[in-house]
C-alpha cells in the first residue's frame, strides 16, 4: 500500500515522493495507492485539472488499484461523484493504454 499522505509526512525530502511511489509500484505491481485522491470534489462538483493529471500519473506509474480518502466518504454526494469520476477515467484513459 502506497499511502501518499503518510509517505509525504514520513519521507525526509517530500520532492522525492514520486521516486518512492515508483519504487513501490515497481516492486509490487498489485500495490494499492491511496490518500489525497480527488480531494477537490469536496469543494466543487467537478474535479480540478490536477486531479485528472494525478490519476493519469498514478496509472502510468503502474497503479491499478486506487483508494479514495476518508474525507470523500463523509457525504454520499462526494463519494458517488468520486466513483463516477474514477469510472469515467477508467473508460476514457485507462482503456486506451
Amino acid at each position: 500500500m502506497a499511502a501518499r499522505g503518510d509517505l509525504y509526512v514520513e519521507i525526509d525530502r517530500p520532492h522525492q515522493m514520486m521516486d518512492a511511489l515508483k519504487l513501490i509500484a515497481h516492486k509490487d505491481p498489485g500495490a494499492y495507492v491511496g490518500s489525497r485522491i480527488l480531494l477537490s470534489l469536496i469543494n466543487k462538483p467537478v474535479p480540478e485539472c490536477a486531479d485528472f493529471l494525478d490519476l493519469a500519473w498514478l496509472y502510468d506509474t503502474g497503479y491499478r488499484k486506487m483508494m479514495l480518502c476518508d474525507d470523500l466518504c463523509l457525504k454520499d454526494e462526494w463519494l458517488s461523484t468520486a466513483v463516477n469520476v474514477l469510472e469515467s477515467f477508467r473508460d476514457s484513459y485507462a482503456k486506451k493504454r
